[in-house]
């Protein structure tokens, strides 16, 4: 391994363990995660994918008590195992997403659409510049931030 390679991995490796400590807060795991080598931080983060993706959806804004929410991170965390899920939102993921909640793929966009509405508007009110965004386009930005940041 090169120098540059080496740099550039151990700034990737700081940067991991940097946006890990944000969401696992608690002190023990924290300094657990100082100690990690990079292969066993994106083990960690990997492992723990669920607890992140819910925590970045309420940094969002998104309630945890609307349906919404439920629809979002299960798209979420359907497209960070396949990444081709969010190419087709109303012929591929909605229904999916419906038949694993039982209900109609219409239901699904509209409590998604619902969710990231009400998000916009609460951080509306507290700042200008609110870009408001369809699904398709939430929803793959924020899997590839997750996937960029995380993966």
């Amino acid at each position: 391994m090169t120098t540059h390679e080496s740099i550039c991995l151990e700034m990737r490796c700081e940067s991991l363990r940097n946006s890990l400590c944000k969401i696992f807060t608690h002190f023990s795991e924290s300094a657990a995660l100082m100690q990690l080598s990079y292969e066993d931080l994106c083990a960690f983060a990997k492992s723990n994918m669920e607890k992140i993706v819910s925590t970045l959806i309420v940094v969002e804004g998104i309630h945890p008590h609307l349906r919404g929410y439920q629809y979002i991170r299960a798209a979420i965390l359907r497209a960070l195992e396949d990444p081709q899920f969010l190419d087709n939102l109303s012929m591929v993921s909605y229904p999916a997403i419906a038949e694993q909640f039982h209900t109609k793929p219409a239901c699904v966009e509209r409590a998604i659409r619902h969710a990231l509405t009400l998000a916009w508007e609460q951080r509306a009110r507290s700042s200008s510049d609110v870009i408001y965004r369809t699904n398709r386009e939430f929803l793959v930005s924020f899997t590839e931030t997750i996937r960029l940041q995380f993966l």
